[in-house]
């Protein structure tokens, strides 16, 4: 049963509804976002906090609960509901069904050989699993499950609160699917509202939300030029291809779904804290008060540990609001902001290398044709919605150019790519601005601009509806059988705490992503993306899977696990339990 995990919703729920009732909504819908994303990161984090005191577990999450449900009770001592309507639950029911299958057949599903995962989902959800795992297995010691001795830097924290859900009677899948749902259904939400906020037309804000969820520039050109001259080629098979990312057209853009918000489960946490802070800031600009801006500084200074790059958008973007809007007293946004942020971005910022860079136009190729390509049509409306904004918008808008900008000055990790996560940032903050421009075409009278801008949407979605036509159909195997009962047997026959030797080019290895145990170095795409320098042990892990059997003492290893990837054998170290292509040898 899963009651406690339920209960645990429902504390956050309640206790955040008492912490933001004095901030109005438009909406029954709203208002629950709100409590609930409030509610819900906080207690993550005083989840994560009591963990420390009283041990990860039922423990920590019974305790969270009941001090949740008590405060809640003492904040909420009259509970006043506002009305909802149709298109809110318009907008609830597509995320619904866009969120839900995906995140079925994505997250961990079971089949008779094996578990499965999709698309970048496939990549990511082993990470994920290990930090998950790790929490379950070993508890609050942060250590790195990849790159043992060394903490914990990666934004964790909503992995942390998936661990939990899954102590409180969720299976691991289970609490995958459900903090996900929950937190894409608010970031889909609090996209409209946002957008209903500047275009006040649902219509055009509904019509936002499909713009940010299945953008994708160009590439549905390419699939209409394969289709007429593909000499037969099915439906099907053209739809095999990615139309959002062909780098061999100079299509890097990342799909909405399959790319950011799927594999990068922490994104829709972010980008709900983070719309709910812009949200919070305009409604302060709109309004020349001050009221809203401890709640949005509050907010924001929990991003660090929650989703990194969205904090760095919201301080590059409340920089240049506060240079846009100096009457308002942002020292009530600033000073909750950087007390809570700053002991978090210093914990992670101690844990890696330093991979910030001035590289300006890292695509190598001329700004407007690379932006016409990966982003297209948008970028129009987004323009056209500029043009109708009133003076404060204008200003307001400004400040996602300060992301923008820094994207194409800077990159921000090891992987230049991974600016798309800062574009698509952009895309988000700017799309109020395409629902103006629809909103003004649906106002207006004239029907050639009704006609462009209704063609310039359609045109706007194309490739990243054939992109999530394409995700719902993928299945991989990541996990075999035989790699759930080596998980199964580490976890009933090896120590918690135990160090393992393992190959590093395996990122669904069952050691540390299925059994949570600490490996002497995992997987090193992650830990290259992540800046850590692993030069050194990937040496010392071929020396030691040479037979180097003095250098695993000296390390301290426990047991080597080798597979197909490392084809060695032990014979000078007992065998203590072999499945398939896997052999565990004991070595102290």
């Amino acid at each position: 049963m899963a009651l406690i995990a339920i209960a645990s919703i429902i504390a956050s729920l309640f206790l955040g509804y008492g912490l933001t009732k004095k901030i109005k909504c438009q909406s029954l819908l709203e208002r629950l976002v709100f409590s609930f994303v409030f509610g819900g990161i906080l207690f993550a984090f005083a989840s994560f906090l009591l963990s420390f005191a009283v041990g990860f577990g039922s423990n920590s999450l019974i305790s969270t609960t009941a001090l949740f449900l008590i405060t809640g009770f003492f904040l909420t001592k009259k509970i006043t509901l506002e009305k909802t309507n149709k298109t809110e639950l318009l907008v609830l029911l597509l995320a619904l069904a866009i969120f839900l299958p995906l995140l079925y057949t994505h997250s961990l599903e079971p089949k008779a050989d094996g578990v499965y995962s999709a698309g970048s989902t496939w990549a990511d959800i082993a990470f994920h699993s290990t930090i998950i795992n790790s929490f379950k297995e070993r508890g609050m010691d942060l250590d790195y499950a990849i790159f043992a001795g060394q903490k914990l830097g990666y934004h964790f924290m909503f992995d942390f609160y998936t661990a939990e859900l899954s102590e409180g009677g969720f299976s691991v899948r289970d609490a995958l699917i459900a903090s996900s749902l929950l937190f894409s259904v608010c970031f889909t939400l609090l996209l409209y509202f946002f957008s209903l906020r500047v275009s006040k037309n649902k219509i055009a804000s509904f019509a936002a939300v499909l713009i940010v969820l299945l953008a994708g520039g160009v590439g549905f050109f390419y699939f209409a030029q394969n289709i007429a001259s593909g000499g037969g080629q099915s439906l099907g098979t053209a739809l095999s291809v990615d139309y959002v990312h062909l780098e061999d057209k100079g299509l890097l853009w990342w799909s909405s779904l399959g790319d950011h918000l799927l594999p990068q489960r922490q994104f829709v946490a972010g980008l709900s804290m983070l719309l709910i802070v812009l949200i919070l800031l305009f409604e302060a600009i709109k309004q020349q008060k001050s009221d809203y801006l401890p709640y949005a500084g509050a907010l924001g200074g929990l991003m660090p540990l929650v989703h990194a790059q969205s904090f760095i958008a919201i301080a590059f973007s409340s920089v240049l609001l506060f240079a846009l809007f100096r009457r308002l007293n942002w020292k009530k946004f600033f000073i909750p902001f950087a007390l809570i942020s700053l002991p978090q971005a210093l914990w992670s910022a101690s844990q890696v290398h330093s991979f910030l860079r001035f590289q300006p136009f890292w695509y190598s190729e001329n700004p407007l044709v690379f932006f016409a390509k990966n982003i297209g049509a948008p970028l129009v409306l987004i323009a056209v919605g500029f043009f109708f904004a009133e003076s404060k918008e204008r200003k307001f808008f400004a400040s996602a150019g300060a992301i923008f900008l820094a994207a194409n000055l800077f990159v921000f990790q090891p992987w230049p790519n991974d600016n798309m996560r800062f574009y698509f940032i952009s895309l988000l903050v700017l799309a109020p601005l395409a629902a103006k421009a629809i909103t003004s075409a649906l106002r207006g009278k004239r029907a050639w601009f009704a006609a462009a801008v209704a063609t310039l949407f359609i045109l706007g979605i194309l490739s990243g509806t054939l992109s999530l036509a394409r995700e719902s159909t993928l299945s991989y195997k990541l996990y075999s059988n035989q790699d759930l009962q080596l998980a199964s047997w580490l976890k009933e026959n090896t120590p918690k705490d135990a160090l393992f030797l393992t190959t590093y080019e395996k990122h669904n290895h069952p050691v540390f992503s299925l059994a949570g145990r600490r490996v002497f170095m995992g997987y090193w795409g992650w830990l290259w993306s992540h800046g850590i320098n692993y030069e050194e042990r990937k040496s010392q892990v071929d020396e030691m899977f040479g037979g180097n059997i003095a250098l695993m003492k000296e390390k301290q290893i426990d047991y080597v696990v080798t597979d197909e990837k490392t084809k060695a054998s032990m014979p000078s170290l007992p065998l203590a339990y072999e499945i398939g292509e896997y052999r565990v040898y004991k070595v102290q």
